[in-house]
């Protein structure tokens, strides 16, 4: 049995990305008007942001309230769904998912059967992570921000709104619009780029890369997992 390693791995690679690294590069492309920053420095920033409950509307809530990096950036807790809005009393639409891995999601389209997939939110109509910050922002059952330029006023009287001014430019906070898409831009390099978004840390991760072996009952299980004629859940 060990012998279907080879062929196995090879057939289990051809189901990841070809380059991740590709990936999050295109990922990571950035509105026009945004000045060309540094990764690092972009990358810290998100962090602060994704962190920051002052953003929301209770002041309780942040993006790490629902993604913990602590629970896989899933929940910390086990509710169906999540409490949020003004009061923390409005009920979630779904169990919110892990983020970790999303530079792997492919842009949204419709397969030769019609079945549609990829792209970010339920609908797949955010074309990148940017594009998606603003669904949690302004939702009314999340971090509920009536509009952007609330979520503006909260960044301006941020501690780090001096740090954002250095990264996107000393003018970066003044227009509402300018602003929030810099927001955006550094959350998404943050869940882009921070390695704990993408560790590829399980054996099977290690088991694509060579340095690990399958057990028999595990390539076993690989194998029903490839097999077309028992369900293919690589389908």
């Amino acid at each position: 049995m060990m012998s279907a390693m080879p062929s196995l791995r090879r057939a289990a690679v051809r189901m990841w990305p070809a380059s991740f690294a590709l990936l999050l590069l295109a990922a990571c492309e950035k509105p026009d008007h945004l000045p060309t920053v540094s990764a690092t420095t972009a990358l810290a920033l998100g962090k602060l942001i994704f962190h920051d409950t002052s953003l929301s509307a209770s002041g309780k809530q942040s993006c790490a309230s629902c993604h913990s990096p602590d629970h896989a950036h899933a929940p910390s807790n086990a509710l169906p769904v999540q409490l949020g809005g003004a009061r923390l009393d409005q009920f979630g639409m779904r169990a919110v998912p892990s983020i970790r891995y999303l530079a792997a999601t492919p842009a949204f389209a419709f397969d030769e059967e019609g079945t549609p997939s990829g792209g970010f939110n339920r609908d797949g109509s955010a074309e990148t992570l940017a594009a998606q910050a603003e669904r949690p922002l302004l939702a009314a059952n999340e971090m509920a921000n009536l509009t952007r330029a609330a979520v503006v006023d909260k960044l301006r009287r941020a501690t780090y709104a001096p740090a954002f001014r250095a990264v996107y430019g000393e003018k970066s906070l003044d227009d509402v619009d300018t602003a929030f898409a810099a927001l955006s831009d550094a959350l998404q390099r943050y869940q882009l780029e921070a390695p704990e978004f993408h560790p590829f840390d399980s054996k099977y991760d290690a088991y694509l890369a060579g340095k690990v072996a399958l057990t028999d009952a595990e390539l076993r299980g690989l194998q029903v997992f490839n097999d077309d004629k028992r369900g293919n859940c690589a389908a």
